[in-house]
């Protein structure tokens, strides 16, 4: 196996960035507590780096929202280091008059990034935010897109697919709105969709399948992941995926009239269920405590990383907001201890930095006020 590529950020410079008018850290590769009051930026420090990475960042915010109120433009700017050697990622948030909206633009060592499906090559990061403590109570599309936005670290054409789903949905969905329960175009969406509805459930049976393999030798909570759903019932069945075809065909075209009556699809990639259970004692997620749950994502982001190591050779940076909250100072402990073990650069904000005393050697403190 080759030498795994971890990604360190030395030098970072905020401009104009959410409430930063302009700060500049050396985070000397090493790895950091950032603690301060609430609302004093600490999670904007973190935000900051994600978006020197591939997606929208740890918010998911628009460009609009990450401008520093009364300024027209931003910029993130970071020193990384990795196998590719030492290099500066730049994210630049200015108004186009042309476009009339904001547009983001990104550069590697000076020169523009044209290709944004790059960054993940320069810089791979991975985080843990509150808004994500209640991730096994969300809807099952929430939990599907963060199942999704995993996979796509090892197969970029899964967004596309996902992409391409979603618009013969509404194709097929506005076609019925309009009355139509017969004709060709409706035969040829319907077909078009099939044929990728299929590769797109098995893309997540099979990342599933990786990563339980990791999620179920956890040393406290290990856990059996899995999808449930139509699809996936004749995946199981049916190890001909040109069978499944066939039986989702006529499936679909049977229930057009109830669609129409939906006003949904209800045979379709959308229908997925992400089901989580402790191996040990069989207690589903939902049935779980709320400290329960979050060492269950947190095992689950945990053995995303082993598994990225293991086939993809990287170690991303971890950005963890507050993760301590819900957790006894023993399962933070756990969790602190087994991340140190992957080798990635680790930033952790917190109110209480006392908490973390006990790996003061392992950590520089950085106090936001």
């Amino acid at each position: 196996m080759s030498a795994i590529n971890s990604y360190c950020i030395g030098q970072f410079v905020l401009n104009t960035f959410r409430n930063y008018q302009h700060s500049e850290f050396n985070f000397h590769n090493r790895n950091h507590i950032i603690y301060g009051e609430n609302g004093m930026g600490k999670t904007n420090i973190l935000e900051g780096i994600s978006m020197l990475s591939a997606g929208r960042g740890l918010r998911s915010a628009t460009t609009e929202e990450i401008i520093k109120q009364g300024y027209e433009s931003s910029g993130v700017l970071g020193k990384i280091t990795s196998q590719l050697g030492e290099y500066d990622l730049n994210l630049s948030v200015d108004f186009s008059f042309e476009s009339n909206s904001y547009k983001k633009k990104y550069f590697l060592d000076g020169s523009p990034l044209k290709n944004k499906n790059l960054l993940d090559y320069y810089l791979s990061c991975i985080w843990l935010i509150p808004q994500m403590d209640n991730f096994f109570l969300q809807d099952s599309s929430s939990k599907r897109k963060f199942i999704d936005r995993l996979i796509f670290n090892f197969d970029k054409s899964h967004l596309t697919r996902l992409n391409e789903h979603d618009k013969l949905i509404r194709e097929r969905n506005k076609i019925l709105s309009g009355g139509s329960l017969n004709g060709k175009w409706l035969d040829l969406i319907e077909e078009k969709l099939v044929e990728i509805t299929v590769p797109l459930v098995v893309s997540r049976l099979d990342f599933i399948h990786s990563l339980n393999e990791f999620t179920a030798v956890d040393e406290k909570y290990p856990l059996h992941l899995s999808f449930a759903g139509e699809i996936e019932d004749l995946l199981r069945e049916h190890t001909y995926s040109l069978k499944v075809e066939n039986i989702l065909k006529e499936s679909i075209k049977e229930n057009r009239r109830n669609d129409l009556i939906m006003g949904q699809s209800n045979t379709s990639a959308n229908k997925s269920k992400l089901v989580c259970k402790f191996i040990t004692t069989g207690q589903g997620a939902e049935n779980s405590s709320t400290g329960e749950q979050k060492m269950m994502l947190i095992s689950i982001i945990t053995s995303f990383i082993k598994l990225l190591q293991n086939t993809k050779q990287i170690s991303p940076i971890l950005l963890l907001d507050e993760f301590n909250v819900h957790l006894d100072k023993n399962n933070t402990e756990y969790v602190i201890n087994k991340i140190l073990q992957f080798g990635s650069q680790v930033f952790i904000t917190t109110t209480h930095q006392e908490i973390f005393t006990d790996f003061k050697e392992k950590f520089e403190f950085l106090q936001i006020n």
